[in-house]
């Protein structure tokens, strides 16, 4: 099963689809740190959290998604 034409949908944007995902929950946490009645300091650094985080967990998953870090290019996309 290693012909890309025998791969799924799912499996063949499965990075389209981490970006869907990291976007969605970004934008979310970021709407609710808006609405909340705090500071415009404490409001900056809770975005700047949230955008550190959001990000270290989809380059995480993409890594993992890949197969790690060890692994040449050649190997992951046959």
């Amino acid at each position: 099963m290693n012909s890309k034409a025998e791969h799924s949908p799912v499996y063949l944007y499965r990075f389209h689809l981490l970006f869907v995902l990291y976007a969605s929950i970004t934008s979310i946490a970021f709407l609710r740190v808006a609405r909340q009645p705090y500071s415009r300091r404490l409001k900056t650094e809770q975005y700047e959290t949230i955008f550190k985080a959001t990000t270290l967990g989809s380059a995480v998953a993409g890594i993992a998604m890949t197969g790690g870090w060890n692994k040449p290019r050649s190997e992951i996309w046959k």
